[in-house]
């Protein structure tokens, strides 16, 4: 004996679908926010941190993920070698000072 089966009523296809886009769109937030967490060591200063948060962005604006995520590591690598160079810029000690 076969029993017919019910078919499901587009009403709840339709909020399936949303569900699992909140439901992915909230993983990936939350994988991205743990990966900038933790990758605060990586030896590409700034790359992994800018890639991660770009790949998301560029995800969520219309599944560019690829170009954000080059983006984002091109900007984090940026701003990382700028922070160096302040960091760099404090340590050593003024010349101006020790003329006077």
């Amino acid at each position: 004996m076969i029993l017919a089966m019910e078919p499901k009523s587009p009403w709840r296809i339709v909020v399936a679908a949303h569900f699992e886009d909140i439901i992915m769109k909230t993983v990936i937030i939350c994988v991205a926010a743990l990966g900038v967490a933790f990758s605060s060591a990586a030896e590409a200063k700034g790359c992994i941190k800018g890639a991660i948060v770009g790949g998301v962005a560029g995800h969520l604006a219309g599944h560019h993920g690829t170009v954000g995520a080059v983006a984002g590591c091109v900007i984090g690598r940026h701003e990382a070698n700028k922070a160096d160079a302040a960091r760099a810029d404090q340590r050593r000690p003024s010349s101006r000072s020790q003329d006077n």
